[in-house]
């Protein structure tokens, strides 16, 4: 499971476009390809979500035109309302993708910034082993 919010992966949106462009083994471009569709399914609502928001707070631009702006005198209502929306805590039922398994062209750095929350190294935990106390006198 994979939890992270709204805003993550509309930041991430570019950067997964170029994940899911990038040619990977079968296996990973399989396992890729499923955990993308989740994660656009997400893009989807939010962007539908979004529009709401711009609808309720804007104006329409020309009458019937269909596209709608946010007046300045609505942008902190607007923009209250766009941050409590990218806040949203969502789960993608996927694993992380192991950066292993993407093959060995090298990613942008700021691909890999971006989609840290659904990625990981592929080690295992490190943990401390516990000590015993030394016995007492």
């Amino acid at each position: 499971m994979i939890t992270t919010t709204l805003g993550a992966i509309a930041a991430a949106e570019p950067a997964l476009d170029r994940l899911g462009a990038r040619p990977l083994p079968i296996k990973a471009a399989y396992s890729t390809s499923k955990f993308l569709k989740l994660v656009r399914e997400e893009l989807r609502t939010y962007q539908t979500l979004h529009d709401d928001l711009v609808k309720k707070h804007g104006r329409e631009s020309e009458p019937g035109s269909g596209q709608f702006s946010v007046p300045p005198a609505h942008w902190r209502a607007f923009r209250e309302d766009l941050e409590q929306l990218l806040g949203t805590s969502i789960d993608i039922p996927w694993t992380p993708i192991a950066l292993d398994t993407l093959g060995a062209d090298p990613m942008r750095a700021d691909d890999l910034v971006a989609l840290a929350p659904f990625l990981t190294d592929g080690a295992a935990p490190q943990t401390v082993p516990m000590i015993d106390p030394p016995p007492k006198p």
